[in-house]
């Protein structure tokens, strides 16, 4: 059997997304899978031309000239999927739609997302009406989205849902090496600095109160300074404010190797996923990273991750938006050392049984044959 997989950017990348599908491609073939992936950027890199896209994704499938059973598409907007679709009916290829976010859900504070939110009912009707219906299955992250597509197409369509993938082995055969250009305790953001997603502001203000409150010397280790304007400003007047300069370290997106050798000495990390409809039907791909790493976690109970952590048992929950509770489940690792390590201990055996990428792929595996067969 052989999968091609259609992605959106450049491949190989960096970024949650290439990681994803990266996991698919080396379980797939470890799978015995004949495995393709093909990489179809956008034309233009200004958003306001994405009308432009679908017509490119068209012709770029025309002249590569594919055969292959299944065709995976992860990613693209619903007018690109609309030509693919009918792409894949000529070709006589089995279509599989991966969604790991409800679409149009996303928010953010840029031009264009404050622009394109108006569009997001009529895109999401397009997409749901003339697109879900041509599908022959679909691959998804979490079961509140399993539901929803259940909403849209004929209840013969089958959907597998393959949770957040992560390369178990690959973190615990890095070096974890005793990095000196730090000190310790320090936590740990590697993700872009997004507050409607992540509410990095709220995780911010808990640590000016461990510095302020319990006068503990945490450090703050971020991968980048990548954020709205508004946001990096007002994390600046936090850090100004509190005197908090020489404890928080911006690591200029540091390379793979590097990153992961901070996240594996880092004393813990705070995923404060807020309320939001993105957040209720995703599932973060770094909480296996951390897990997997050995790495305390304090989350929120927001999406797929309730149905795999227990509190004080494999993470510590919060309540989010709310930087006096983040604050105290932080003061809790730093202050209880023997039960912060057995919860990222119980968090790693989470990882290995549930979230590692060759277990999953066998499961796509027999998926993709089922549709073929």
């Amino acid at each position: 059997m052989k999968v091609v997989i259609l992605f959106p950017n450049k491949y190989p990348g960096i970024g949650a997304a290439a990681k994803r599908v990266q996991n698919y491609e080396k379980g797939l073939i470890q799978a015995s899978a004949e495995v393709e992936v093909v990489p179809i950027p956008p034309p233009y890199i200004n958003p306001f031309l994405q009308f432009i896209t679908p017509f490119h994704v068209l012709i770029s499938l025309a002249k590569k000239r594919l055969s292959t059973d299944i065709l995976f598409v992860y990613g693209f907007g619903w007018i690109s999927k609309l030509l693919i679709s009918y792409y894949t009916k000529s070709k006589g290829f089995q279509l599989v739609f991966e969604v790991n976010e409800k679409p149009y859900s996303i928010r953010g504070s840029s031009r264009k997302d404050r622009i394109f939110k108006y569009f997001s009912p009529i895109n999401l009707f397009c997409l749901t009406k003339f697109v879900y219906p041509r599908v022959d299955g679909f691959v998804v992250i979490s079961e509140k989205l399993a539901t929803f597509i259940k909403k849209h197409v004929s209840e013969r369509t089958p959907i597998i849902n393959i949770p957040i993938l992560v390369d178990y082995n690959f973190y615990n055969s890095a070096k974890s090496l005793k990095i000196n250009t730090i000190q310790r305790p320090y936590l740990i953001h590697t993700a872009t600095l997004n507050d409607i997603k992540d509410g990095i502001i709220d995780v911010f203000k808990a640590f000016a109160i461990v510095h302020n409150r319990y006068n503990i010397p945490l450090h703050f280790c971020l991968a980048n300074r990548v954020g709205p304007k508004n946001i990096i400003s007002e994390i600046d007047s936090i850090i100004s404010q509190n005197n908090l300069e020489r404890y928080v370290h911006f690591l200029n997106t540091p390379n793979d190797d590097t990153l992961v050798e901070y996240q594996l000495n880092a004393t813990f990390t705070v995923i404060n996923k807020r309320n939001t409809i993105q957040n209720q039907y995703n599932f973060a791909t770094k909480t296996g990273e951390y897990l997997a790493s050995g790495v305390p976690i304090i989350t929120s109970r927001i999406g797929e991750i309730v149905k795999f952590l227990e509190d004080e048992l494999s993470c510590l929950y919060i309540l989010t938006n709310n930087a006096e509770e983040i604050a105290t489940k932080m003061i809790y690792i730093l202050q209880n050392e023997e039960k912060a390590s057995k919860i990222a201990l119980n968090g790693k055996e989470i990882a290995k049984i549930y979230f590692d990428f060759p277990k999953q792929a066998k499961r796509l595996n027999t998926f993709f044959n089922s549709l073929v067969e």
